[in-house]
Protein backbone atom coordinates (compact mmCIF):
# COMPACT_ATOMS: atom_id res chain seq x y z
CA UNK A 1 0.00 0.00 0.00
CA UNK A 2 1.32 3.72 -0.74
CA UNK A 3 2.79 5.43 1.91
CA UNK A 4 1.53 2.75 4.54
CA UNK A 5 -2.01 3.31 3.70
CA UNK A 6 -4.96 1.38 2.72
CA UNK A 7 -8.38 2.09 1.82
CA UNK A 8 -10.59 -1.04 1.66
CA UNK A 9 -13.60 -0.36 -1.05
CA UNK A 10 -15.13 -4.21 -0.33
CA UNK A 11 -14.69 -6.67 1.48
CA UNK A 12 -11.48 -8.76 0.30
CA UNK A 13 -10.06 -12.16 1.16
CA UNK A 14 -6.55 -13.04 0.79
CA UNK A 15 -4.63 -16.56 1.34
CA UNK A 16 -0.68 -16.15 1.98
CA UNK A 17 1.44 -19.09 2.60
CA UNK A 18 4.69 -19.46 3.07
CA UNK A 19 5.81 -16.41 3.87
CA UNK A 20 9.16 -16.51 5.81
CA UNK A 21 12.35 -14.26 6.23
CA UNK A 22 15.25 -16.85 6.09
CA UNK A 23 18.61 -16.78 8.26
CA UNK A 24 21.38 -14.73 5.38
CA UNK A 25 22.87 -17.96 4.16
CA UNK A 26 20.59 -20.43 5.92
CA UNK A 27 18.23 -22.80 3.61
CA UNK A 28 15.11 -20.81 1.78
CA UNK A 29 16.99 -19.67 -0.88
CA UNK A 30 21.10 -20.42 0.13
CA UNK A 31 22.96 -20.32 -2.60
CA UNK A 32 25.85 -22.79 -1.18
CA UNK A 33 25.92 -25.46 1.84
CA UNK A 34 27.13 -23.69 5.51
CA UNK A 35 27.04 -27.24 7.13
CA UNK A 36 28.86 -30.34 6.15
CA UNK A 37 27.31 -33.94 5.22
CA UNK A 38 27.98 -36.26 7.94
CA UNK A 39 30.16 -39.04 7.00
CA UNK A 40 30.10 -42.41 7.82
CA UNK A 41 32.04 -45.06 6.00
CA UNK A 42 31.12 -48.57 6.59
CA UNK A 43 34.07 -50.75 6.86
CA UNK A 44 33.92 -52.94 3.85
CA UNK A 45 33.02 -49.81 1.50
CA UNK A 46 34.80 -48.63 -1.86
CA UNK A 47 35.45 -44.59 -1.24
CA UNK A 48 35.88 -42.77 -4.63
CA UNK A 49 35.62 -39.36 -3.10
CA UNK A 50 35.42 -38.05 0.51
CA UNK A 51 37.92 -36.58 3.45
CA UNK A 52 37.89 -39.47 4.98
CA UNK A 53 39.80 -41.22 2.11
CA UNK A 54 39.85 -40.74 -1.91
CA UNK A 55 39.97 -43.17 -4.91
CA UNK A 56 44.10 -43.53 -5.83
CA UNK A 57 44.29 -41.73 -9.55
CA UNK A 58 40.64 -39.60 -9.03
CA UNK A 59 40.17 -37.25 -11.06
CA UNK A 60 36.94 -35.25 -10.28
CA UNK A 61 37.20 -33.07 -13.43
CA UNK A 62 38.11 -34.39 -16.02
CA UNK A 63 37.24 -32.26 -19.44
CA UNK A 64 35.05 -34.88 -21.83
CA UNK A 65 34.27 -32.05 -24.60
CA UNK A 66 31.29 -29.87 -22.92
CA UNK A 67 30.14 -27.10 -24.33
CA UNK A 68 30.29 -24.80 -22.52
CA UNK A 69 32.26 -26.56 -20.30
CA UNK A 70 30.99 -26.80 -17.07
CA UNK A 71 32.88 -24.61 -14.01
CA UNK A 72 34.21 -27.29 -11.17
CA UNK A 73 35.99 -26.76 -7.74
CA UNK A 74 36.52 -28.24 -4.71
CA UNK A 75 35.39 -26.17 -2.39
CA UNK A 76 35.82 -26.27 2.15
CA UNK A 77 32.62 -26.26 3.35
CA UNK A 78 32.72 -26.47 7.37
CA UNK A 79 35.91 -27.79 7.48
CA UNK A 80 35.34 -30.25 4.79
CA UNK A 81 36.03 -30.86 1.22
CA UNK A 82 33.30 -30.72 -1.07
CA UNK A 83 33.29 -31.22 -5.12
CA UNK A 84 31.46 -28.39 -6.70
CA UNK A 85 29.84 -28.43 -10.24
CA UNK A 86 28.27 -25.18 -12.01
CA UNK A 87 26.36 -25.49 -15.11
CA UNK A 88 25.35 -21.98 -16.88
CA UNK A 89 24.10 -24.36 -19.83
CA UNK A 90 22.01 -24.95 -22.46
CA UNK A 91 24.84 -27.40 -23.32
CA UNK A 92 27.34 -29.43 -22.07
CA UNK A 93 24.91 -30.15 -18.92
CA UNK A 94 27.27 -33.34 -17.53
CA UNK A 95 30.40 -33.62 -15.59
CA UNK A 96 32.39 -36.85 -14.57
CA UNK A 97 34.21 -37.98 -11.90
CA UNK A 98 37.12 -40.36 -13.50
CA UNK A 99 39.65 -43.09 -11.92
CA UNK A 100 40.17 -45.08 -14.51
CA UNK A 101 43.69 -46.49 -13.96
CA UNK A 102 42.39 -47.89 -10.86
CA UNK A 103 38.48 -49.64 -11.48
CA UNK A 104 36.64 -50.99 -9.13
CA UNK A 105 34.77 -54.21 -8.78
CA UNK A 106 30.93 -53.33 -7.03
CA UNK A 107 29.26 -56.65 -8.33
CA UNK A 108 29.20 -57.51 -4.63
CA UNK A 109 28.25 -54.05 -3.32
CA UNK A 110 24.23 -53.34 -3.25
CA UNK A 111 24.07 -49.43 -3.12
CA UNK A 112 25.92 -46.47 -4.28
CA UNK A 113 25.75 -43.75 -2.10
CA UNK A 114 26.30 -40.07 -2.91
CA UNK A 115 25.78 -36.66 -0.90
CA UNK A 116 24.36 -33.98 -2.73
CA UNK A 117 23.70 -30.22 -2.24
CA UNK A 118 21.50 -28.02 -4.71
CA UNK A 119 20.18 -24.30 -4.60
CA UNK A 120 18.03 -24.60 -7.86
CA UNK A 121 18.39 -28.70 -9.49
CA UNK A 122 15.43 -30.56 -9.11
CA UNK A 123 17.20 -33.73 -9.92
CA UNK A 124 20.30 -35.13 -11.78
CA UNK A 125 20.85 -38.13 -13.49
CA UNK A 126 23.82 -40.64 -12.50
CA UNK A 127 25.81 -42.69 -14.08
CA UNK A 128 28.11 -45.43 -13.37
CA UNK A 129 30.34 -46.32 -16.20
CA UNK A 130 32.50 -49.55 -17.58
CA UNK A 131 34.73 -49.11 -20.68
CA UNK A 132 32.16 -48.09 -23.16
CA UNK A 133 29.14 -49.00 -21.00
CA UNK A 134 26.92 -47.25 -18.97
CA UNK A 135 23.49 -45.99 -18.11
CA UNK A 136 21.59 -43.49 -15.88
CA UNK A 137 19.17 -43.23 -13.42
CA UNK A 138 17.89 -39.98 -12.34
CA UNK A 139 17.24 -39.11 -8.53
CA UNK A 140 15.00 -36.67 -7.17
CA UNK A 141 16.81 -33.45 -5.86
CA UNK A 142 15.63 -31.14 -2.82
CA UNK A 143 16.89 -28.07 -2.65
CA UNK A 144 18.72 -25.76 -0.16
CA UNK A 145 19.65 -29.21 1.92
CA UNK A 146 22.19 -32.20 1.52
CA UNK A 147 20.54 -35.29 0.04
CA UNK A 148 22.05 -38.37 1.67
CA UNK A 149 21.10 -41.04 -1.51
CA UNK A 150 21.46 -44.59 -1.65
CA UNK A 151 21.33 -45.59 -5.05
CA UNK A 152 20.17 -49.49 -5.57
CA UNK A 153 23.07 -51.29 -7.92
CA UNK A 154 20.35 -52.72 -9.50
CA UNK A 155 19.20 -49.77 -11.31
CA UNK A 156 22.62 -49.99 -13.08
CA UNK A 157 22.11 -53.42 -15.99
CA UNK A 158 24.30 -51.94 -18.59
CA UNK A 159 27.51 -50.94 -17.07
CA UNK A 160 30.10 -54.13 -16.14
CA UNK A 161 29.98 -54.03 -12.35
CA UNK A 162 33.34 -55.74 -12.09
CA UNK A 163 35.10 -52.64 -13.93
CA UNK A 164 33.56 -49.47 -12.82
CA UNK A 165 35.83 -46.30 -14.00
CA UNK A 166 33.81 -43.30 -13.84
CA UNK A 167 30.65 -41.44 -12.51
CA UNK A 168 28.86 -39.01 -14.71
CA UNK A 169 26.20 -36.56 -13.19
CA UNK A 170 23.96 -34.47 -15.19
CA UNK A 171 21.55 -31.95 -14.35
CA UNK A 172 18.00 -30.81 -15.29
CA UNK A 173 19.51 -27.58 -16.48
CA UNK A 174 21.76 -25.13 -15.18
CA UNK A 175 22.80 -25.28 -12.29
CA UNK A 176 24.82 -25.62 -8.71
CA UNK A 177 25.29 -29.34 -7.27
CA UNK A 178 28.00 -29.52 -4.55
CA UNK A 179 29.01 -33.47 -4.49
CA UNK A 180 30.51 -35.18 -1.05
CA UNK A 181 31.24 -39.05 -0.07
Amino acid sequence: FPNGRSTVTADKTMYIDELKFPAAGGGGGATAPTDAPTTVIPVDSITIYSDAASRTGLDPFPFWGQDPPVTSSEVTIAGNDSLQYVWSGPGGLYQGISWESNPVDVSTKGKLHIDFWTPNLASVKVSIISPGLENAYTQALTTGGWNSVDIDLSNYSVPNLTNIIQIKLEPNGPGTLYVDN
